[in-house]
């Protein structure tokens, strides 16, 4: 294995006398003492040289970024367990690290000569932790202090050194492969050798899965870290890779899972380790690939576009680590807007001493802002899962929905139900008044006359789901289909209309009339239904329409039409007041058809949610 690439630091003159005598000096009591920092400055711990044996020794200095920049190491890691701690030493004082950060230094220090020291940046040691004025403003600094780092070092722990050593062979024998082949613009074919190579090398394919189950891809701050636009390598144990030969190891892996799936023997168990492992894989170069496109675009954005551009980007990865760890729930705001704006301070304090419930309601108003989605937050609350939270206001700790209003990706707009249905006014759509009031503009359509049960991602994965339905022939007339070819083209099952009418065998029937909703068969050969339709549950509103709403809906809610919304919104009376259950989708009703179909008010009311 090659020697890691830390720059070398030899040791500095005013450094080396506290080196020779660092055995010699007793340790210091009590906690480790910081000496505030100025405006800009940062921390670097240096990391003495030792073997095995020895205690982790570190000092600490202070300087500005600007002199630091590219003159350190950024360590990107899980902080793991507080509970699991080991005693390293920094300025002569005992530190409680992780034993996660210990093994990263123990192993990082097996690098270093005689006379060298590493020059780290480690937020764990290098911000005081119980000082939330200087966390805050350090967390400001984030995306910089990645972003000017001389490499980025992502510690993966000290498991799985043989996977990571056959990714990075994966990425070499390709390369040998394509010098050996004929010609030499042509692409490796590796095809012919995938039998052989699966077989030989089986037990270092399946360890290769933990660089990808890795907690280390499920925490907020992680991605940013990783992403930094500066060199960055990925360590497990003793064993290190470059982040650029990770990603395309990453894609020969893939190759290497889809053929072991064809070539063993199928076991409930082999089948369910390549589908597990295939799905890890993709997530992390799904995230990696989005969260590029996402700063390319706000890059490549003119004046007018890029705050719009740039306010999805923030929007889209809210959503998107939402299923991610977070040490401080509000690290799910503040990791999310460090990603997506050069000057986050710009558009929203960094303040720990903020509570939880001001930071999101804070982040929900200025989504509100957005004149391009102005309610595009009332399709990602969760009813009933956050009583300290207004109902209009998501709550990051909580899993989402799949958002239908937008194309995940591009952020594309595809529905408009309000289109044609209020006056042109240039005018706020919105108004957030006093003790967490949001008050909006509207017209009440219709209420929920009938539900199916909800759908549940586990459950369907469990075979546990049914959803049955009289099919009597009767035509939807929004759309002027069969009243079943609505229902499963509301769901996401695109089929013609013959295929509603036939009774195949995969179309489960009760009897003459009653037939199964989403045939069995669907939920395999449409991979798009269960996000579409996880935590939501089909609807008939007491008009006869269908549609697909949150999981949390009762019949008798109230389905409302929102000025500036692109869905149909599920409000729940409270007193005077209402309470929002969450968006709604009506067949055939999603593209400004409402302002034919119903007979609208000339005037709209005001409806207010708490």
């Amino acid at each position: 294995m090659p020697a890691l690439p830390i720059a070398e630091f030899p040791l500095r003159g005013d450094w080396h006398d506290d080196y020779a005598r660092r055995d010699e000096q007793p340790v210091l009591p009590g906690p480790l003492r910081y000496r505030p920092l100025g405006d800009k400055e940062i921390r670097q711990l240096i990391l003495y040289p030792g073997d095995d044996t020895a205690p982790i020794q570190c000092a600490l200095y202070s300087l500005s970024l600007e002199h630091a920049a590219t003159k350190y190491v950024a360590l990107s890691y899980l902080w793991g367990d507080p509970s699991a701690t080991e005693r390293i030493f920094v300025d002569n004082h005992e530190f409680q690290a992780t034993s996660n950060l210990a093994a990263a230094l123990r192993h990082i220090r097996r690098n270093l000569k005689e006379e060298q020291t590493a020059v780290l940046w480690v937020d764990a040691v290098c911000i005081n932790q119980a000082d939330v004025e200087e966390r805050s403003a350090q967390v400001r600094m984030m995306r910089d202090i990645y972003g000017t780092a001389a490499l980025i070092l992502c510690w993966l722990g000290e498991d799985g050194e043989q996977g990571l050593s056959y990714l990075k062979e994966l990425v070499d024998s390709t390369l040998d492969l394509h010098e050996t082949q004929a010609s030499p613009n042509s692409q490796p074919n590796r095809n012919g050798l995938l039998p052989s190579l699966v077989r030989e090398r089986y037990p270092a394919i399946r360890d290769a899965v933990k660089a990808f189950q890795n907690g280390y891809w499920r925490r907020v701050w992680t991605t940013l870290e990783y992403s930094a636009p500066v060199p960055g390598i990925l360590m497990c144990g003793s064993v290190w890779i470059s982040r650029d030969v990770f990603a395309t190891a990453a894609l020969l892996y893939k190759q290497d899972l889809q053929h072991l799936g064809h070539m063993m023997d199928q076991t409930d168990g082999e089948s369910s380790f390549t589908a597990h492992t295939l799905w890890a894989v993709d997530k992390v170069l799904h995230d990696q690939k989005i969260i590029g496109l996402q700063r390319q675009r706000a890059a490549d954005g003119g004046e007018e576009s890029q705050e719009g551009v740039r306010r999805f980007a923030f929007l889209s990865l809210l959503q998107r680590f939402r299923d991610h760890g977070a040490n401080d729930p509000k690290d799910r705001i503040y990791a999310p807007l460090s990603l997506a704006f050069d000057e986050p301070e710009a558009v929203m304090p960094i303040d720990y001493s903020k509570p939880v419930q001001q930071v999101y309601t804070d982040v929900a108003r200025y989504c509100l802002a957005d004149r391009d989605w102005p309610l595009s937050i009332l399709e990602l609350c969760r009813y009933g899962l956050s009583p300290d939270l207004p109902s209009w206001v998501p709550d990051w700790r909580v899993l989402p929905r799949k958002i239908l209003s937008r194309n995940g990706t591009t952020g594309e707009q595809l529905f408009y139900a309000s289109k044609h249905c209020f006056p042109h006014d240039d005018g706020p759509v919105w108004e957030a008044l006093p003790s967490g009031v949001l008050r909006l503009h509207g017209h009440l359509l219709d209420s929920v006359g009938k539900t199916w049960a909800p759908v549940f991602s586990e459950d369907v994965a469990h075979g546990r789901f049914e959803g049955w339905l009289v099919d009597d022939g009767e035509i939807y007339q929004p759309t002027g289909e069969r009243r079943l070819c609505a229902y499963r083209t509301t769901v996401g099952i695109t089929a013609e209309e013959d295929d509603c009418l036939l009774d195949h065998d995969e179309i489960h029937r009760v009897d003459e009339d009653m037939v199964e909703l989403i045939p069995r068969s669907e939920w395999k050969n449409t991979p798009e239904l269960v996000p579409r339709l996880n935590r939501r549950r089909l609807a008939r509103t007491a008009r006869g329409f269908v549609g697909i709403v949150p999981a949390e809906v009762d019949v008798g809610d109230e389905i409302w039409l929102l000025r500036g919304g692109n869905m149909l919104y599920v409000l729940r009376t409270r007193g005077s007041d209402h309470a929002l259950v969450g968006e709604a989708y009506l067949h055939g009703l999603m593209h400004g058809e409402i302002s034919e179909t119903f007979d609208l008010p000339a005037q709209f009311v005001q409806v207010t949610i708490r």
